[in-house]
């Protein structure tokens, strides 16, 4: 198990490289979007990275899980944020079957300084308010569970990803990956 372990953990540093740092990752992820016509996410503890402010995705970054554990220069995260800005223009094309979900610890958990929260919970709520582009949904602390979940994920089309410390993984098992379609559908109906 363990050589397997570090075989996954390599694989995620050469992609890294491959890609010419991990920078060019929220690009690919972009691209991935952009091709896709339904696309998820679910966070139970942060805001996912559509829903992002400037602000909230730079204090997020440089938090000592983020990216710079992997080697990231401050370049390369100002260029991940960039990137990630860049993503939420989807947001507001037509034609695609769009969900964001969090917990709403997502909403309380303060990774972010109390002024940078306050403003990421405004700008979702401006945009839960305005965009009729994408259902936005936050999943109440009282609210009763139809699923114990472990982990976030994000879906595009036939293709689930759990992102965690060390990488990404990525599952394209089309029953695995309906699972987390369903589980999407039984979250947005809470």
């Amino acid at each position: 198990l363990l050589d397997r372990a570090r075989i996954e953990y390599a694989t995620f540093r050469e992609r890294i490289a491959d890609l010419a740092g991990v920078d060019r990752l929220q690009d690919a992820i972009g691209a991935a979007e952009t091709a896709a016509t339904r696309i998820a996410h679910y966070q139970p503890v942060l805001i996912p990275g559509m829903l992002q402010t400037t602000d909230y995705a730079r204090e997020l970054l440089h938090l000592p899980s983020g990216p710079a554990q992997s080697g990231a220069s401050e370049e390369e995260i100002s260029r991940m944020i960039a990137s990630r800005l860049r993503r939420q223009a989807i947001l507001y094309e037509p034609g695609r079957d769009i969900t964001l979900l969090m917990g709403e610890g997502a909403l309380r958990t303060r990774i972010a300084s109390t002024q940078t929260m306050r403003a990421q919970r405004e700008h979702i709520a401006r945009l839960a308010e305005t965009l009729t582009t994408a259902a936005i949904g936050i999943i109440p602390f009282s609210a009763q569970a139809p699923i114990a979940t472990l982990n976030g994920w994000s879906l595009t089309d036939d293709l689930a990803t759990i992102e965690t410390d060390s990488g990404n993984l990525e599952i394209a098992d089309a029953q695995h990956v309906e699972r987390y379609w369903h589980h999407t559908q039984l979250l947005l109906n809470i």
